[in-house]
């Protein structure tokens, strides 16, 4: 077996992980088990993530003029994040972010763009609703990281609402610069 053979394998494995799913055979691992805790999880995903580089050969990408105002953010910045205990959506989440981020000049968080990371890493999927429309919804491993759906009233009647509880929200806060700075696939 190659290097790069077993860089894919490993990565298939810790895919399957942290997605709460037994890489031998695909069956669901029992909520229980330490590889389902949250902090396990998200360490999981990280080492994806570099494997994933790693496999791709990735060279740190130029910045243009546009770019410039990449997103970061500091662990400091983060602790003053404060998790809402009834859950909330993610644009609660980038309200939350930006309102901390305020006095810096860069991109702002848009709940857009942590669900389509979310979507990413396999922790929401894309589901059809009707005529070529669709909506994200959780997956059975975001349902256990702590992304349900609930139903919510509006001035057009009731819908289905993500939302996030305390967990949710600090593994979206704890991966912010991954979901705003994205590599190319």
């Amino acid at each position: 077996m190659t290097e790069q053979e077993k860089l894919h394998h490993a990565k298939h494995y810790i895919d399957s992980l942290a997605n709460g799913l037994n890489p031998l055979d695909g069956t669901p691992i029992p909520e229980q088990d330490i590889v389902n805790n949250v902090k396990i999880s998200r360490c999981l995903f990280f080492v994806s993530d570099v494997l994933r580089k790693q496999l791709d050969g990735h060279e740190p990408k130029k910045v243009s003029e546009k770019d410039k105002k990449l997103f970061y953010i500091t662990e400091e910045e983060k602790l003053q994040y404060v998790p809402s205990k009834t859950p909330i959506p993610a644009s609660g989440i980038s309200y939350k972010v930006n309102e901390i981020l305020d006095k810096k000049k860069m991109r702002k968080v848009s709940y857009r763009t942590i669900t389509t990371w979310l979507v990413k890493v396999g922790l929401m999927e894309e589901e059809d609703i009707s005529d070529g429309k669709c909506r994200k919804v959780p997956t059975a491993s975001g349902i256990a990281m702590g992304i349900t759906t609930e139903i919510r009233t509006g001035v057009h009647g009731e819908y289905p609402c993500v939302v996030y509880d305390e967990n949710a929200q600090e593994f979206v806060i704890d991966n912010l610069n991954a979901i705003m700075n994205p590599t190319d696939d």
